[in-house]
């Protein structure tokens, strides 16, 4: 088998968020018989709008000069001006004949908003998982809620990379009083 070229579409490694810790550990993976070659293109960065223009323009050219030698198109989707960004990667692939995957990272409410919305996002956003060969959603919830809302049956469910991490967890209780302990995680919020 050939080795594919694959694009991997999303947020840089510096942002803040989850897709960019989704990005990192698939460019960590290696195919144990060498059968995909990974190009990264880092589409957003937290910075000022000209920093984030400039990277989104050099984005784009690296992707068009890479473009006739991908094989597949693997597209991180967030909400809001993400959608917009990402509907262009996918008309360049379609374009130059690459599979298109579109992985679904947008919260509950902004896709509810967005599947209803008549503005440019939920234009791209229905756009992007209409057209893409396979869209990947978080869990079989997400995939029923997407296959049901925009009538798409090419959904798939890859749940996000969470690493093993050693932790001891040591919790003092002045009283059994028979309640279950709760634990409370608070991540990056925007």
């Amino acid at each position: 088998n050939a080795q594919k070229r694959v694009a991997i579409i999303g947020a840089g490694p510096e942002s803040l968020g989850g897709i960019s810790s989704v990005i990192a550990a698939m460019l960590r993976w290696q195919h144990p018989e060498g059968r995909y070659k990974f190009i990264y293109v880092s589409t957003h960065k937290n910075g000022s709008a000209v920093e984030r223009l400039y990277i989104f323009i050099s984005a784009i050219a690296k992707f068009i000069f890479n473009a006739p030698r991908i094989d597949i198109s693997h597209i991180h989707l967030a909400d809001n001006f993400s959608t917009f960004r990402k509907a262009c990667f996918l008309v360049i692939s379609k374009l130059f004949n690459s599979k298109t995957i579109v992985h679904v990272h947008i919260p509950n409410g902004s896709f509810e908003r967005l599947v209803k919305s008549r503005s440019m996002y939920g234009m791209a956003m229905r756009f992007c998982i209409r057209y893409a060969d396979c869209v990947v959603a978080l869990s079989e919830s997400w995939r029923v809620l997407i296959s049901d809302r925009l009538s798409v049956n090419n959904v798939v469910v890859l749940h996000n990379p969470v690493p093993s991490l050693p932790i001891e967890f040591k919790c003092p209780r002045e009283k059994n009083d028979g309640e279950p302990f709760r634990f409370v995680y608070l991540g990056y919020l925007i």
